[in-house]
């Protein structure tokens, strides 16, 4: 659980922190257009979890995963390639569904794994692996830059996203 948590803020600081350099590449480099991109991240994920407990009454928490884990390999794949403003609003929709059903799932899955004393202090370190990724992802993934770009940094999440869709299936 912690350690789903913490790739999903790998995953989630890789948009905040890269994203608004692979849109500049292609000349969108307003704070308020670069503003817009983040805030449909941020609003897909809020439906995404807002849905969660309907999504959790006709899916496994494992399924659950195992789709934002898709939806993570499939939004990043995209923004590898895309290359026209428009076109770049599919992938933090992805990104951002894919965020929006972890969230919550992680925090569930404690409630249903700790027992009732514990559920506090087991929360906290979900808090605390989400932080950590969070300070991790640019310094795992500004590796890439010099070597392939803002756009290889989005190409390496992609990969690390389908290893993750792969081993969360064989799990399923």
């Amino acid at each position: 659980v912690y350690l789903l948590y913490f790739g999903a803020n790998v995953f989630l600081y890789v948009v905040v922190v890269y994203y608004p350099q692979l849109v500049a590449g292609f000349g969108v480099t307003s704070t308020l257009a670069v503003g817009v991109y983040l805030a449909v991240n941020g609003t897909s994920s809020a439906l995404a979890a807002a849905l969660y407990d309907r999504l959790l009454a006709r899916f496994s928490r494992p399924l659950l995963a195992l789709a934002a884990f898709a939806l993570w390999a499939g939004g990043f794949a995209v923004a590898a390639v895309v290359d026209a403003p428009v076109a770049a609003g599919a992938p933090v929709v992805l990104l951002g569904l894919g965020t929006g059903l972890v969230f919550p799932a992680t925090f569930g899955w404690i409630e249903a794994l700790a027992p009732p004393d514990r559920q506090g202090s087991l929360s906290s370190y979900v808090a605390s692996a989400g932080y950590l990724g969070q300070f991790v992802s640019p310094l795992a993934f500004g590796t890439v830059i010099p070597f392939a770009g803002v756009r290889g940094v989005f190409g390496v999440a992609a990969a690390a996203a389908a290893v993750m869709t792969g081993g969360a299936l064989l799990a399923t």
